[in-house]
């Protein structure tokens, strides 16, 4: 999507930021349920970080590795 994003953008002088934007709702559309617990870990390390909740996951299984 980074690619595509980029690309159009360039074109047709539009936003990076926006251009991903436009792009996530197809994609995820695309992608539909099969995404939701992904994104839904992401969101929770993110918000994690950023210290909003406290993390949930066990991160070696997210890495695909133990820690």
């Amino acid at each position: 999507m980074q690619a595509i994003a980029h690309s159009l953008g360039e074109k047709y002088n539009i936003a990076h930021g926006l251009t991903n934007a436009t792009l996530l709702d197809v994609v995820l559309k695309q992608y539909g349920e099969s995404v939701y617990k992904k994104l839904y870990e992401m969101a929770c390390i993110v918000a994690s970080v950023m210290r909003m909740i406290p993390i949930r996951l066990d991160l070696s299984v997210l890495l695909n590795k133990s820690l």
